[in-house]
């Protein structure tokens, strides 16, 4: 099975042209125009560097995740709690068993929806992030 780009819809270039996608073999690309030359980068490492963007936010922040999780879920018990807190400290894991299944149903309309957007140079290195975050609470 091919690996899928994850934020397929949501990369564009320095230049901000939305990128294709093309799937080479079992390897997927975004395809950056580079005056008429077609590069094609490797998704999956512009993918891990989108991903390390929000797993970064997680670290230190575990413990109020995995109440914000319980909550939202109405699993409060003890054994949900420590999965999720589980799964958070054991995030790269997690990452790389959704690298090898594919992006989760819907993970880039999501996104889009929510204003996300990434900029990438020809290189397949990070320009700019447009990252949706939740208002102030003094903003209600």
């Amino acid at each position: 099975m091919a690996r899928q780009a994850f934020f397929t819809g949501l990369i564009y270039d320095d230049n901000d042209n939305l990128l294709e996608t093309a799937t080479i073999g079992n390897d997927s690309f975004y395809i950056v125009d580079d005056s008429g030359f077609r590069r094609h980068i490797d998704s999956r490492e512009v993918d891990e560097k989108i991903v390390r963007l929000f797993t970064d936010q997680i670290d230190g922040n575990e413990e109020y995740l995995a109440n914000a999780a319980a909550n939202m879920t109405g699993k409060t018990d003890l054994f949900s709690m420590a999965m999720f807190k589980s799964q958070l400290k054991n995030i790269d894991k997690e990452i790389e068993a959704m690298f090898r299944q594919g992006p989760p149903p819907g993970l880039a309309e999501f996104l889009g929806m929510a204003g996300f957007k990434v900029n990438i140079d020809m290189h397949g290195n990070i320009v700019n992030v447009i990252m949706p975050q939740a208002p102030d609470s003094d903003d209600q």
